[in-house]
């Protein structure tokens, strides 16, 4: 799947946008807070039925305004046809918002039904802190790469989350008012979601391992070792991994901290409280990692969801989301990211400036469009690529 047209009226700080672009490099060119981000997030917002900026979709919406739309126009290289995706965002006069999904011109009943439709791998700055941030931070980079692996895994999180708010809701109730089998019977659902939940992201993590890890060997010339480790809350280790053992597992866990659950009137025990660790040489790199060893982890494991995607995909183009990352990394690790890309994916990449680096990043694409952004206003380059590419580096 690669990208032909989008289309946005209303959304972020464009009144109205329309731009066509190119099958391999799209470059988006400007100074910060122009605008450079909101394209990168209105295709993510259709890749993954939700933005990574925001919870509340009303701030999608520009300001003043009451509707927005965003549309993606696709093509599939593998199937030989065109996909059309849409979401339609307006408020009521009430000031509730209602959110639609078009696939094909036809609404879908649940946004689960657009994710993963325009498979995409996203690279921004925000993931440069994965190690350093809280569990959540490394939960949600997980279960984000694998809905586009796996569209599935976005019912399986609903899923769970519907029961465990359900418990949540039951456990702020006295303990003494609180039916013994209710929650019995929502601990039950609680094991079937979340061991579900919780065997698809470990199978998926084991096979970012496989490609992260010669990846990180490459980029620490082979100083370290990588290994990537699922910890669920419990603690606890598994020689074999099956889904009937993580469900008596959890089910245990949950058992023995239910009396602290109903005294403090929370679900302590799930995936909602598992984490991801990163070891180099059995040291945990979140604790004992350098910032270049850390950056290097996170490139590492991109570049490995890169490949992953691409195995399943296989013939089908994977599309890459590149948000002012470049500035960020040194030019070794820039070097190492642009080498590893396939040259047939499409990248969407915003930058404040060309560099060396860029320069012959898009020197090698076979199709490539340079956007100027500025305030809510995109122009593509109408003169030869290569003379842009060398003004803009002259300014510099």
């Amino acid at each position: 799947m690669w990208l032909q047209h989008g289309e946005f009226r209303h959304f972020r700080n464009y009144p109205h946008l329309e731009l066509d672009w190119a099958p391999h490099k799209n470059i988006f060119l400007g100074e910060n807070a122009a605008g450079k981000t909101n394209i990168l997030e209105a295709i993510y917002f259709l890749s993954h039925g939700r933005s990574h900026r925001t919870r509340h979709d009303r701030e999608l919406i520009q300001w003043h305004q009451g509707v927005t739309k965003i549309e993606l126009l696709g093509q599939s290289h593998h199937h030989g046809g065109s996909l059309s995706l849409e979401a339609q965002l307006a408020l009521s006069p009430e000031n509730s918002l209602k959110t639609v999904f078009k696939l094909n011109g036809n609404p879908v009943k649940s946004r689960s039904e657009v994710v993963g439709k325009i498979p995409t791998v996203t690279f921004f700055l925000s993931d440069l802190l994965i190690i350093r941030g809280a569990p959540e931070d490394r939960r949600s980079a997980l279960d984000r790469s694998l809905v586009q692996y796996d569209p599935v895994h976005f019912k399986r999180m609903n899923a769970y989350n519907r029961v465990r708010q359900q418990k949540s809701q039951l456990l702020k109730n006295p303990p003494y008012a609180i039916d013994p089998d209710v929650l019995e019977s929502l601990n039950q659902q609680l094991v079937a979601t979340g061991a579900a939940l919780m065997m698809a992201r470990m199978t998926y993590l084991q096979q970012i391992e496989t490609f992260a890890q010669p990846r990180y060997h490459e980029l620490s010339q082979g100083r370290e070792n990588l290994t990537l480790s699922y910890q669920p809350c419990f603690h606890q280790s598994f020689d074999v991994l099956s889904l009937e053992i993580l469900q008596q597992s959890l089910y245990e866990a949950i058992r023995n901290v239910q009396s602290d659950e109903l005294r403090r009137g929370q679900v302590l025990v799930g995936p909602h409280r598992d984490d991801v660790q990163f070891f180099l040489d059995a040291h945990d790199a979140c604790l004992y990692g350098s910032q270049g060893q850390q950056r290097s982890i996170v490139l590492a494991f991109k570049l490995a969801e890169i490949q992953v995607l691409k195995h399943r995909l296989q013939d089908e183009t994977t599309i890459l989301l590149l948000d002012d990352v470049m500035a960020e990394l040194d030019p070794t690790r820039q070097h190492q990211l642009l080498l590893n890309l396939d040259p047939r994916m499409q990248v969407f990449l915003t930058t404040t400036h060309l560099d060396s680096g860029l320069k012959w990043f898009i020197d090698q694409a076979d199709s490539a469009n340079i956007f100027e952004v500025s305030q809510g206003h995109v122009v593509r380059e109408q003169t030869d690529l290569m003379s842009v590419i060398h003004a803009k580096s002259d300014e510099r």
